[in-house]
C-alpha cells in the first residue's frame, strides 16, 4: 500500500509548524498553481516546454528543505532520487502533472519502506521511515523537520551503541565492516542502504 499525501495550501496551512512557513508555502503553491494553469489551459504546452525538463516549473533538485542534501546524497547516506518519495511522470501533462500540488509517496520496495517501516509524510516531517531510524531503536531524532537544515550524526537516527540485546561497544566497524571504507569513514553505498550489514 503507498502512502499519499496531496499537500495543498489548506493542507499546509493547518498543519505547518510556523505561521512564516505556512504562509510561505500557501504562497508558493497559489503561485505554483498560476503557473500550472497556464501551461494547462495551453494544451500540451509550448515546444520549449515539451522539450523541457523537470526544472523547468521547480529546480533539480528543488532548494526547498532537504532535497539538496537527499538527492546530492551525503558522507553517510548515497543519493535518493526523486521516485523514493514523489510520484514522477514519464513526461510532461501525464498523471495530472504539473495540478500544483505537491505529491508524497513512500512506494512499496523503496528505501523509506525497508525493514517493514511504516512511513508517512505530516507536512513537517517524514514519520516512521527506514532512512531515519524508524526500524531501529535509541535514536535521538528520527522524525527530523524537513525545513530545518539541522546536521544529523550517529545518534539521530539510531543508538551509538544501541542498547541490549546490541553489544555494548563503540567498535562499530568491528562488526559492521561492509558499511565502511577502507579508511575508516562510512561507505554512503552500505550505509542505510535497507541492509544490517553484518560481518
Amino acid at each position: 500500500m503507498v502512502s499519499l499525501c496531496r499537500i495543498d495550501s489548506y493542507k499546509q496551512v493547518m498543519t505547518g509548524a510556523t505561521a512564516l512557513r505556512r504562509l510561505v508555502l500557501a504562497g508558493f503553491l497559489a503561485a505554483h498553481a498560476l503557473v500550472c494553469s497556464a501551461c494547462l489551459e495551453a494544451g500540451s504546452g509550448s515546444a520549449d516546454q515539451a522539450d523541457a525538463g523537470c526544472d523547468y516549473c521547480h529546480g533539480y533538485p528543488p532548494d526547498t528543505g532537504a532535497h539538496v542534501a537527499h538527492v546530492q546524497g551525503q558522507d553517510i547516506g548515497k543519493k535518493i532520487g526523486c521516485e523514493n518519495c514523489h510520484p514522477v511522470p514519464i513526461s510532461w501533462f501525464v498523471d495530472n502533472h504539473p495540478d500544483a500540488h505537491v505529491d508524497v509517496a513512500f512506494p512499496d520496495g523503496g528505501l523509506a519502506r525497508a525493514r517493514g517501516a511504516e512511513p508517512e509524510w505530516n507536512g513537517v516531517s517524514c514519520t516512521g521511515v527506514y532512512c531515519h531510524g524508524a526500524t531501529m531503536t535509541a535514536g535521538s531524532d528520527p522524525e527530523p523537520d524537513w525545513y530545518s537544515g539541522k546536521p544529523r550524526n550517529c545518534m539521530s537516527c539510531h543508538g551509538a551503541p544501541d542498547p541490549a540485546p546490541h553489544p555494548d561497544s563503540f567498535d562499530c566497524e568491528g562488526c559492521h565492516a561492509a558499511s565502511y571504507k577502507d579508511n575508516g569513514r562510512l561507505d554512503p553505498v552500505f550505509h542505510i542502504d535497507g541492509v544490517v550489514e553484518l560481518n
